[in-house]
């Protein structure tokens, strides 16, 4: 008899981890997961290969004849082609690589916005100049105006760095200091115009140097250097760089050369403008009912309203399409909300005043006004029960009128309302009569305020 000394038949297995066999599709892996599921070997197979790796292909060591596996799977290959055909299949297409450029058309878009915006800031300071001597300018402060045109201007201006192709630490910078030191600049300066049009007509004035525009400048720097020291800090625990955002998309990999900013430090600058812009609005509500030709409040809820407006639709706006690296709209949005803004407030502080002096109009007496003549040529008692007000309000634009007049250097001031008002001032100018400047008979000119 015979006896079977041979192995027992074992069932070959594939064994791989599911990152192998379960790989995401359009990859090189999904290729060689598909392979890796058709591999069939059978025992009979199997047998040829352990066959042809001794024979004829072998070779000697130390005189034992030893196995030539790289020969046996070559020849393997040659003889069965049709088999092996069936396990692979080439499908993988590389992805497509680009590098993100802002389109033409965007960047076409976003130069218009800004120097359509330069154009009206530019004419704008140009007609503010022309007609400085008209009533209805002279109602208000050409100096802080003209700040105030400035910073829009910068701000405009800013929206040209977004259009810079693979930004440098330099242009990252660049984005991140510009617009809020722009903004700083525009709000500090309608801030101080605000708050002198708000302490004459509230009766706040403790010294009449707090009215002129050397006085009102720490208000309207305060601004800037908050915003400026904010930055600083920034700057100094996160600078922006200049960051590869890579995106796949299908078959194709984009990769956005972006500047990298930190979103907390976003924020902190949005909230500390948010902030400025409510303490104008509540300043120019309060100061709402003194004369025209002095009022701003108007203009300026208008200009304030559309700040607010531009903050709570373009911030998160802007954010959510950073986020989802739709980075053609995230520009073109940012060159629309520096630009459209800026040019609205532009229109809303001096259009009207504007359009007045170039066509030789003058603000009729508001009624505020008008009353004062009444107080001014009766005693508070015999005018009725509104004569305070009125007189009040006469008082005011008297000092509004005379805000021009005053001396430089001013070291007291004593503000009486007994039937004429006075203002008792300490001063060396020849302008002032033995210390006094008399209200009572003064003519109602426009002052800077």
């Amino acid at each position: 008899g015979s006896i079977n000394c041979d192995f027992p038949v074992i069932n070959l297995r594939k064994i791989a981890t599911p990152r192998i066999v379960e790989p995401a599709p359009n990859t090189p892996m999904s290729d060689w997961a598909r392979f890796f599921r058709r591999l069939s070997v059978s025992i009979s197979l199997l047998d040829q290969l352990w066959v042809s790796s001794y024979t004829p292909n072998y070779y000697y060591s130390q005189g034992v004849a030893s196995p030539n596996p790289y020969s046996a799977a070559c020849d393997f290959v040659r003889r069965n082609s049709t088999l092996w055909r069936t396990w692979v299949q080439n499908t993988y297409t590389p992805a497509e690589r680009v590098t993100w450029e802002l389109g033409t058309s965007q960047t076409q878009v976003m130069i218009a916005f800004a120097v359509i915006g330069l154009v009206i800031i530019t004419g704008t300071a140009l007609l503010l100049f022309l007609y400085r001597d008209h009533q209805v300018i002279k109602g208000i402060s050409k100096v802080y105006s003209l700040a105030t045109l400035v910073g829009l201007a910068v701000v405009v201006a800013s929206s040209l760095l977004f259009t810079i192709r693979n930004p440098n630490s330099t242009a990252c910078s660049a984005q991140l200091w510009i617009t809020p030191l722009g903004l700083a600049l525009a709000l500090g300066a309608v801030a101080a115009k605000t708050y002198r049009i708000y302490v004459i007509f509230q009766g706040q004035i403790t010294t009449p140097a707090m009215l002129t525009d050397l006085y009102l400048v720490r208000i309207a720097i305060l601004p800037v250097l908050v915003i400026f020291i904010t930055l600083v800090v920034i700057e100094a625990m996160a600078s922006p760089q200049p960051e590869d955002v890579v995106v796949t998309t299908d078959n194709k990999i984009t990769t956005y050369p972006v500047c990298e900013f930190n979103e907390t430090t976003y924020y902190i600058l949005v909230a500390e403008l948010t902030f400025l812009v409510i303490v104008i609005t509540k300043l120019a509500y309060d100061a709402r009912n003194a004369p025209e030709q002095f009022n701003e409040a108007k203009e300026l809820g208008l200009s304030m309203y559309t700040f607010v407006l531009a903050g709570l639709v373009g911030v998160p706006l802007i954010a959510y399409l950073r986020n989802r690296n739709e980075f053609d709209t995230y520009y073109l949005l940012i060159g629309l909300f520096l630009c459209l803004p800026a040019v609205i407030v532009t229109l809303s502080l001096f259009a009207v005043r504007l359009n007045f002096a170039v066509r030789g109009f003058e603000f009729e007496k508001s009624r505020y006004s008008a009353n004062s003549h009444v107080a001014s040529s009766h005693d508070s008692k015999l005018a009725g029960p509104g004569s305070y007000a009125a007189s009040r309000g006469s008082h005011a634009v008297r000092i509004a009128s005379a805000v021009a007049k005053l001396p430089d250097k001013v070291t007291t001031v004593k503000v009486e309302q007994q039937g004429h008002s006075r203002v008792q001032s300490a001063s060396s100018s020849p302008a002032t009569h033995k210390g006094a400047l008399r209200l009572g008979p003064l003519k109602e000119e426009p002052a800077v305020v």
